[in-house]
């Protein structure tokens, strides 16, 4: 049945009723509550023990035992909390707005098993201070993947502003065959760019280094493998170093510059090879190829040095020779497989700059095919050529200026001539006692001999001046039978002497004649003697 039921204040109990409406008009409402015995659960918006076709407005709060269905939507002015799981939506039709910043972390209920986003939703951007990614040992795919379309934007920037620690590192502790870092460059285009670059561009930076690599492992510190099929004529490096000092505003400091600083140190128990540069150049038979191990080119500098060595051997062991060409590839000086270093004639060896240069602390040795030293520049500057070891100059004309002097040891077998008609040089010969030796002194044309002079054969002199003590141990003969010399002995008086004069045969005497032993005199051809003084 239907009806309205009033109820008043003065009421005084609750009754029972089936009525399908119950209505309180009075506008204070009840203090009482109002309960239902019903226990119908509601399976719609119109199943239940209360059904109203019209909006409820509560001003408290409201418990529900069971679960809340809303047909419509659901707005709170204040917060929400869910004690349990919270499911949204039922299809990718329905989304989520936050209009509201989230204030707690987005943790996931199962490890590694939901995504955000995927393959044909993407994310637009995302801000992050940290984002920190952890790869199972059985995940089965890449830990971070970048694909980036966008031609003209980059994939990937760091903006570091570290001062004292990496901006970006790469651990690998478990590497075995493959690479920490892999950059494949494998675009079809022909246009010129640097698939890695590495730039320090801050020209304060004087002591920063733009690119170090430290290999405490393996047999190679740095490899270059460098490939070109190319048919088109061009100009293919392997390794380019451009190295560039601009002229300073100001100031005169000294600098260094070098372009590659190739520092070896190597240390062994066992034999030990140690070799700084290795260069192993192949030329290609087909067509006509020219293959040159070293190309060193200098100038424009106050002083040019083509190549310096300093310390150890200069060793060049080559099974042919070694040549020097002119601009026009003629060969002027080679050093042939017998060990000979010819200068081809007509050629001019000419040293005047740049300055070649070899300040080595050993020697500089020239050996020949088998590997024996035949010429050596030993430490104390003496160029020696082994017995059995030609020298071979053929032309030009040699030349030998020294300033301070040439010291000869060994046999000169032939003509040696000094200096020229009317300009000499001094030529002096030492003995094996200190102090002794043999000089020809040009500037004042005179041969002069510091020690005892043996003359074995007949000597032809014009004039002899002696100014020290003579001893004569032997025969003195002037002249020859029929044939004499004037020989005079002076005193240490004045106008005393005694004289042969050839030109009369007599001997005269200025002075006193003393005889202390032996019988008078005798005169063989003469019986008289002239007396006189």
């Amino acid at each position: 049945m239907s009806a309205n039921v009033s109820l008043s204040e003065t009421f005084d109990q609750w009754r029972v009723k089936t009525n399908e409406l119950l209505v309180m008009t009075q506008t204070d409402g009840s203090s009482n509550i109002i309960k239902l015995t019903d226990t119908t659960n509601s399976t719609s918006n119109t199943t239940g023990s209360i059904i109203s076709t019209g909006g409820i407005g509560i001003s408290k709060s409201m418990v529900i035992g069971e679960n809340l269905n809303v047909h419509g939507n659901i707005h709170a002015n204040g917060n929400i909390t869910s004690d349990g799981s919270i499911t949204l939506g039922d299809a990718a039709t329905d989304n989520i707005v936050f209009n509201a910043d989230i204030n707690s972390n987005l943790i996931p209920n199962t490890n590694g098993s939901f995504d955000i986003g995927n393959t044909g939703q993407y994310w637009s951007n995302g801000f992050f201070e940290s984002v920190k990614l952890h790869a199972k040992s059985d995940l089965g795919m890449t830990a971070l993947a970048i694909d980036a379309d966008d031609e003209d934007q980059a994939a990937f920037t760091i903006d570091g502003e570290q001062t004292t620690i990496a901006v970006m590192r790469i651990d690998a502790d478990v590497l075995t065959t493959n690479s920490v870092a892999v950059f494949d460059d494998n675009s079809a285009s022909t246009s010129a760019r640097d698939s890695v670059q590495v730039l320090q561009d801050n020209s304060a930076a004087v002591a920063a280094t733009a690119l170090y690599v430290q290999s405490d492992g393996g047999i190679t510190g740095m490899q270059l493998d460098k490939n070109f099929s190319g048919i088109a004529a061009a100009t293919v490096t392997g390794l380019h170093v451009d190295f560039d000092r601009t002229v300073p505003g100001s100031g005169t400091a000294a600098f260094t510059d070098v372009g590659i600083d190739l520092d070896v140190t190597a240390a062994g128990l066992g034999v030990t090879t140690t070799t700084g540069l290795d260069i192993d150049v192949v030329g290609a038979t087909s067509g006509t190829h020219t293959a040159i191990g070293l190309d060193v080119t200098v100038g424009s500098a106050d002083t040019n040095i083509a190549a310096r060595f300093t310390g150890g051997e200069v060793l060049m062991l080559t099974t042919t020779k070694l040549s020097f060409h002119d601009a026009g590839g003629g060969e002027s000086i080679n050093a042939s497989s017998d060990g000979n270093l010819a200068v081809a004639a007509g050629t001019a060896l000419t040293i005047t700059t740049p300055q070649i240069v070899l300040p080595t602390t050993t020697k500089l040795s020239f050996h020949d095919v088998g590997g024996a030293e035949n010429i050596v520049a030993s430490s104390d500057g003496h160029l020696e050529i082994n017995s059995g070891t030609t020298l071979d100059i053929t032309a030009p004309t040699v030349d030998i200026n020294a300033s301070t002097g040439i010291t000869l040891d060994g046999s000169i077998l032939s003509s040696v001539t000094v200096g020229e008609d009317d300009t000499g040089y001094d030529v002096k010969f030492f003995g094996a006692t200190t102090g002794k030796s043999f000089l020809w002194d040009e500037s004042a044309d005179s041969l002069i001999v510091t020690g005892t002079t043996t003359l074995v054969g007949t000597t032809n002199l014009d004039a002899v001046d002696i100014d020290g003590a003579t001893q004569i141990d032997a025969a003195i003969t002037v002249g020859e039978d029929d044939t004499g010399y004037d020989v005079k002995f002076f005193g240490a008086t004045a106008s005393r002497s005694l004289l042969w004069d050839e030109s009369v045969n007599e001997l005269v005497i200025a002075g006193k004649i003393k005889q202390r032993f032996g019988s008078a005199f005798h005169n063989v051809h003469h019986h008289s003697w002239v007396m006189g003084g």
